[in-house]
């Protein structure tokens, strides 16, 4: 039986607020000092990650932040001071794990 939308859509919700219920405040507060000490801000990820990094890369932007999508064709270099974000569910993307690499 197909599901409707709606029913789709709830069960999305349930399972975001399930995970963000496992996220430790101190976590987030920890994340969110790295970005905002942070010179400029690099995020990467490919597919539906990589559409997330994006949403979040114009969000930070609307709030000011100095904020980059990697691979896109005005990205400038990664410098020391920069922090970069990368968006994977596997975390074991080839792309973006030797992005990763690099950027250590």
């Amino acid at each position: 039986m197909k599901r409707s939308v709606t029913e789709m859509m709830r069960a999305v919700l349930a399972e975001q607020s399930k995970f963000l219920s496992e996220v430790k405040d101190s976590e987030i507060e920890a994340m969110l000092g790295a970005i905002n000490s942070a010179d400029r801000l690099f995020v990467a990820g490919l597919g539906r990650s990589g559409n997330v990094a994006r949403c979040f890369a114009m969000r930070c932007m609307h709030m000011g932040l100095d904020v980059y999508v990697v691979g896109e064709t005005v990205t400038p270099a990664i410098l020391p001071e920069d922090m970069l974000l990368i968006s994977s569910g596997s975390g074991e993307t080839g792309i973006l794990a030797g992005i990763a690499s690099r950027a250590q």
